[in-house]
């Protein structure tokens, strides 16, 4: 289960975390607000890629030299995992 993710300099993200519930978590708002951003930003973080080709490059905030994202889950045993790039 995803327990946090944290991004830095993500796309359109200079700074930003989110804790999730047990349960259903909701990501709702406006087009181009971020929320495909936020959700690649995952993605990222567990696989090492991005879809539809992009290059991690592309994902820096313009501005900033890096980006990062952390994510806090769990595993099926209720073991506490940490991934971060």
């Amino acid at each position: 289960m995803l327990l946090r993710l944290k991004v830095e300099n993500w796309a359109n993200r200079e700074d930003f975390e989110v804790r999730f519930k047990e349960g259903c978590n909701l990501i709702y708002g406006l087009n181009y607000s971020g929320k495909s951003s936020l959700l690649n930003a995952v993605f990222y973080a567990l696989t090492g890629v991005l879809p539809h080709g992009l290059s991690p490059g592309a994902m820096v905030r313009k501005g900033a030299k890096e980006a990062m994202v952390e994510l806090d889950f769990q595993d099926s045993k209720g073991c506490l995992l940490y991934t971060s790039d």
